[in-house]
């Protein structure tokens, strides 16, 4: 069910957060075929899956939209080795389709115009102000301000707000003096839409699915794909605003409707994940204006030493309806990992002072 009722282009999807595989397989094994009051849910009871003694896994290290910082680029990596020394065949590969789903991310509720009087966005007063002067009120009273948009819906939403020779100048000037061809292609997108042009992309999302199947399930047969969740282990405070583009790199799995499971397998170390000295900006087509805010500068969001012992995880993909084999393919990860700090047991219980 999508956070707006009846808004279902990109649907949201739900799952477990779980100290371990076994939980999450726990709460799957609970949950699949039971009967919700909205009748969305398939009414297939949860079946166990045997999977070959090899698999065939696919794996890259950048979407092709932002470079993946080193030490998410490491945990694929070591996932990688990992699965082949236990005799799994793991094989590189180039996704044809990730800068596809860009112009799909704009298929969200806060995007979609039906009264010009808000700015094309239905419910961003909502999102900016509460209803009315007593709610305006009661909030001032209990929170000292009214409730503010997320951080995160700057970016597409500020296109909206903008005339539109200003979205325009702002694409031309991006792309002919900074040299991003990739922002321009997201942010000029960011406006009103009508229902035809809603419909097109829907449309558009279908073939993006089905083209996946065939560019990349089909093509390579893979069991499973491996990939980082996204570029930077986190977004920092107030990050999101200038970066929210990241979530592409998993939203991507709700455009083509695969499941995903996310592993924890290692750790940021300031030692071995610095950048390299020869790196660049932008090149090969990646968007040049969010790689410096994430990588250069004086301030960069990427910072090892800031982010030591921050959790890094992969996403495991799996084909459609294949959600039992995706958890097997992760019982499988998580076993040739071994133990690395992760999951019951772990951390040591905080120590309270008696008086």
């Amino acid at each position: 069910m999508s956070v707006r009722l009846g808004f279902e282009a990109i649907r949201s999807s739900h799952g477990p957060l779980a100290r371990s595989v076994q939980d999450c397989e726990l709460f799957c094994k609970t949950i699949f075929g039971q009967k919700d009051s909205s009748h969305q849910n398939i009414p297939m009871s949860y079946h166990a899956v045997e999977l070959p003694s090899k698999l065939h896994f696919g794996y890259y290290l950048s979407d092709g939209m932002m470079e993946s910082s080193p030490a998410c680029k490491r945990a694929v990596l070591e996932t990688v080795s990992a699965l082949r020394k236990q005799g799994h065949q793991c094989i590189e590969f180039t996704s044809p389709l990730s800068t596809l789903s860009i112009p799909l991310l704009i298929l969200r509720p806060d995007n979609l115009s039906r009264r010009k009087c808000d700015g094309g966005v239905p419910g961003a007063r909502i999102i900016r102000r509460p209803y009315g002067k007593f709610k305006l009120k009661i909030c001032r009273l209990y929170l000292t301000q009214p409730d503010l948009q997320e951080d995160s819906l700057f970016l597409v939403t500020l296109g909206l707000r903008l005339p539109s020779f200003v979205r325009k100048l702002a694409c031309w000037i991006a792309k002919t003096f900074l040299g991003d061809s990739l922002f321009p292609r997201f942010f000029s997108l960011a406006r009103e839409k009508s229902v035809l042009e809603f419909t097109d992309f829907t449309d558009q999302r279908n073939k993006v699915a089905a083209a996946w199947y065939e560019q990349v399930w089909d093509k390579y047969g893979f069991d499973g794909i491996i990939a980082p969740v996204q570029s930077l282990p986190l977004i920092i405070s107030k990050g999101a605003t200038y970066l929210s583009v990241l979530a592409a790199a998993t939203i991507t799995y709700n455009v083509i409707n695969s499941p995903v499971g996310t592993i924890p397998v290692t750790r940021v170390n300031s030692d071995t994940d610095n950048l390299s000295t020869d790196f660049v900006v932008g090149t090969s087509g990646r968007s040049k204006m969010f790689e410096t805010r994430m990588y250069l500068g004086k301030n960069p969001v990427y910072d090892p030493k800031a982010m030591e012992g921050i959790p890094i995880g992969v996403q495991l993909v799996g084909k459609k309806w294949k959600d039992e084999k995706v958890l097997a393919m992760m019982h499988i990860v998580d076993a040739a990992l071994g133990p690395r700090g992760f999951g019951p047991g772990s951390w040591e219980p905080i120590k309270t002072v008696s008086i």
